[in-house]
């Protein structure tokens, strides 16, 4: 293991202390029936864990499922607490509302490609750490078994896909570099593992291009957990800037990001810990909570948060730049670049 994954995994252990240390008789984000785990890709030596937000590392942490797949939703629990409408929950703002965020469109008959999407015709591929047959396999943690080889397909819930990478050719055959999206039995605000995968053999291709991008306008509500999932703000707002509007809870007592963090960029991969905004206006622990994006602000822009408990306006991007950083693991730079990046703010008021 090393020392750069041990920090990774320090960091996120350390988020998730702080949340158990929340305000006695506050109760988790209510994710309705997501569940816990994590995944590991060989050599790696660390776990990713899930954090209950849009974007990857959340303020208000909570474990979220990154399994096999191959389970059923847990039954019993509550039904979702119902919602006011976008519409009549956030404010009017005058006369200066962005325009609709406008969102490239594919057809099916477009050509699979890096930062696009793709669905998984095949019952099972198994996914690898490069490409080529002779690559070792990506290996996942299953509940407290241990390490299974990681696959795609229809037979593990996992036909849909990210392509992060590819084309390219080995042993006879088309590489793509993916990551598996979420799906009905397996829910994330993270990739769970990245690997190479072919696209195709002898009896044809088993991989097709799709489109999973909203329809615009892009509001908040369009990019938060119940809606969406992590690979949405990456793959149909990759490097534009975006403007939304959302509540600025008020934090309690001792949840207060420090400014510490055993891995960098460290503004990157906790600075998230305490910012988001919420399509409505709510208390930071409220059960509908696990509705709203999660933001980091990149310290070179000089960008200061207003007062909290009030409605705010940030203009930002997904990918940022310094994601890159994060590596060298696939997945843990992946999980910075769809984190979304502020680089302006402006206060709205308590009431718009």
């Amino acid at each position: 293991m090393t020392e750069h994954h041990d920090d990774f995994d320090r960091a996120l252990g350390e988020r998730l202390a702080a949340y158990e240390r929340r305000a006695p008789g506050a109760t988790a984000p209510d994710l309705n029936a997501i569940g816990a785990g994590t995944s590991q890709t060989p050599g790696s030596g660390w776990r990713w864990a899930g954090l209950v937000a849009v974007g990857g590392v959340a303020a208000g942490i909570v474990l979220v499922v990154v399994l096999s797949g191959r389970f059923a939703p847990p039954t019993g629990h509550a039904s979702p607490t119902p919602m006011p409408s976008a519409a009549s929950s956030i404010p009017s703002v005058e006369p200066s509302v962005p325009a609709p965020t406008a969102i490239p469109s594919a057809s099916p008959g477009d050509a699979l490609r890096a930062g696009g999407f793709a669905q998984v015709t095949a019952a099972v591929l198994e996914v690898r750490t490069e490409p080529g047959l002779a690559a070792p396999f990506v290996t996942e943690f299953a509940g407290d078994g241990p390490p299974v080889n990681a696959t795609i397909g229809t037979d593990s819930h996992r036909e849909h896909v990210f392509i992060v990478d590819g084309p390219t050719q080995a042993d006879g055959s088309t590489w793509y570099q993916v990551a598996p999206r979420n799906s009905a039995v397996e829910q994330s605000i993270s990739p769970p593992f990245v690997g190479w995968v072919t696209s195709g053999g002898a009896s044809g291709s088993w991989m097709v291009a799709e489109d999973p991008c909203p329809a615009p306008p892009i509001d908040l509500a369009t990019l938060t957990v119940p809606f969406v999932d992590w690979s949405i703000g990456l793959g149909c707002l990759q490097h534009q800037e975006i403007t939304l509007r959302g509540w600025l809870p008020d934090l309690p007592s001792g949840v207060a990001w420090d400014g510490t963090c055993p891995t960098e960029p460290g503004w990157l991969v906790c600075g998230s810990f305490d910012k988001d905004i919420r399509p409505f206006q709510m208390d930071y622990y409220d059960p509908r909570s696990a509705n709203r994006l999660s933001f980091s602000i990149d310290p070179a822009g000089g960008v200061v948060l207003p007062p909290r408990g009030q409605w705010i306006e940030v203009t930002g991007a997904f990918d940022h730049p310094a994601s890159q950083q994060c590596g060298p693991d696939p997945t843990a730079v992946l999980s910075c670049r769809v984190l979304f990046v502020v680089d302006s703010v402006r206060a709205l008021g308590s009431s718009g």
